[in-house]
């Protein structure tokens, strides 16, 4: 398991400073962080480290790793050697081959680094907003929704553990897991919020309600949701308040439909 917490704060950039005063105050909310590529560029695992050490219990190293199998297997068992890692991203794109190797690499992690637990192992599907002449130009001749279902078949046959969609593809995805579901291997679903939270002293615009919020992805069926730093106001802290009104509010509208059904 991922987490207990349906939101993970995802943080990223070049101020290290700036990440660890948001996470801070998030922490009312949420114990769960994604670390981003551009601060794992820029400071490397020590960044991971410095999250745990801020209270965060459940960290995802959005490495995105590709490449060569030797390189991959060595990012996913460096990553899993801090025990509050409990999931790496890797491309979807870099071969069947590959990602088999990492799965493999997380089921080792438990022999090699001493953990009670493999850490997981989740395609990060960039969102992809091609025309259909554009997919033609790459020689996919297939629709948007079809290519990425796709890619989720090829990551859950090589053994990953889940993937990072977008909101519109949650259904579909988790549709498509279902039916070719493998005994003893879950596979849970992630997506981006898109929008801010919503302030009960601001009437909220058409064109933001187009955009998916926490609970649209939630409601869509996503395990968790990734709520990113920008999309925070500056008061952080007021922020992760809203976001726990916004979570509460959707646990007790799911209680009075499980009463009415």
């Amino acid at each position: 398991m991922l987490s207990q917490d349906k939101v993970c704060l995802a943080v990223d950039g070049t101020d290290i400073e700036r990440t660890h005063a948001v996470a801070r105050d998030f922490r009312s909310c949420t114990r769960t962080v994604m670390v981003g590529p551009m601060l794992l560029m820029t400071y490397g695992l020590p960044a991971v480290r410095s999250f745990s050490e801020l209270g965060m219990s459940s960290i995802i190293v959005d490495a995105r790793l590709a490449g060569h199998q030797r390189e991959v297997w060595a990012g996913i068992t460096a990553a899993a050697a801090l025990r509050t890692v409990r999931a790496i991203t890797v491309q979807p794109y870099c071969g069947r081959h590959v990602l088999t190797m990492a799965a493999e690499a997380a089921a080792n992690c438990p022999l090699l680094q001493q953990r009670d637990e493999p850490p997981l192992v989740l395609a990060h599907i960039p969102a992809i907003a091609y025309r259909p002449c554009d997919l033609e130009a790459l020689g996919l001749r297939c629709r948007r929704k079809d290519y990425v279902l796709q890619l989720i078949e090829t990551c859950y046959d090589a053994g990953l553990s889940g993937a990072i969609v977008e909101q519109r593809d949650v259904r579909a995805t988790r549709k498509l897991i279902r039916r070719i579901k493998k005994e003893n291997q879950p596979f849970i679903v992630l997506a981006h919020a898109q929008r801010g939270v919503q302030d009960y002293r601001v009437a909220t615009s058409e064109e933001d309600e187009k955009v998916p919020g926490i609970t649209d992805v939630l409601n869509a069926g996503a395990h968790h949701a990734l709520f990113s730093m920008t999309l925070a106001s500056h008061d952080t802290e007021w922020t992760a308040d809203l976001i726990t009104k916004e979570l509460n509010d959707l646990r007790e509208e799911r209680r009075r439909r499980r009463r009415t059904d």
